[in-house]
């Protein structure tokens, strides 16, 4: 029996099994052949369309479920927490060593990060005591790289200059490409050659393989994901949220 009929076989028995009436159909017999499967499938979709929908989403559900959970045990390692609470070569805000902290896996050109960054300035106002660990995790190609890497030389340069850069270009408006973020040096008081060259330099591209290689590490599969105190959120977080996980 080849892959696809194996595959629409299980397909429609489960939605047999599920309860999707088909008693005109015989799946005991042996003569049941790779067309009358597929005629099987539509006339499931067709009839149970919802069915299918939310067998679908149920798996999905299951499997982040599972590399949540997954991801949570590596969480509990004390050399991962290290590397992503308090490694000095990742941008930060607020207290280096604060035992309350945020690490956010994000893109400058992630419109969820944009709306994950309002939350997290008005965090660092209100919260003195609270750290906030910016992981460059560029996923958007090749200009997303490049972002990134400006970001960490300018973090490299002058760390006191990174929050106003982040900032900006977090606020942008539409994607920031090389040419915006390098303005964004300019007007922050950085050197734009001295930036451009170190955003080239070894120790840049090593730090971001570092926050890469955590990020595979805790299953990050998109941008924002966040971990607040022991958890690990795969999306945006609200205040009230951060609030609540970190009894504040």
């Amino acid at each position: 029996m080849n892959q696809n009929l194996s595959i629409a076989l299980a397909f429609a028995a489960g939605a047999v099994i599920a309860g999707v009436g088909l008693p005109a159909l015989n799946l005991g017999t042996s003569s049941v052949n790779e067309d009358q499967v597929k005629a099987i499938v539509r006339q499931v979709i067709d009839e149970e369309p919802k069915l299918i929908l939310d067998s679908v989403q149920k798996m999905q559900n299951q499997g982040r479920a599972q590399a949540q959970a997954e991801a949570s045990k590596v969480l509990a390692d004390e050399a991962v927490r290290q590397a992503l609470f308090y490694n000095d070569k990742s941008p930060y805000a607020g207290p280096k060593d604060a035992k309350k902290v945020v690490v956010e896996f994000f893109d400058y050109n992630c419109p969820a990060c944009k709306v994950q960054y309002t939350t997290l300035s008005q965090l660092l106002k209100e919260h003195k005591d609270v750290k906030v660990v910016f992981k460059e995790f560029p996923i958007f190609g090749p200009q997303s790289d490049k972002n990134a890497m400006i970001a960490l030389a300018v973090n490299k340069i002058d760390r006191t200059k990174y929050v106003a850069f982040h900032e900006k270009m977090m606020t942008f408006q539409g994607r920031a490409d090389e040419t915006q973020a390098l303005k964004f040096v300019k007007e922050i008081g950085l050197n734009v050659e001295e930036v451009k060259k170190e955003a080239a330099s070894r120790e840049v591209a090593q730090v971001l393989a570092m926050h890469r290689e955590l990020g595979g590490k805790i299953k990050v599969q998109g941008t924002p994901t966040v971990i607040v105190g022991s958890e690990i959120v795969p999306h945006a977080v609200s205040m009230d949220d951060i609030r609540s996980k970190l009894k504040l």
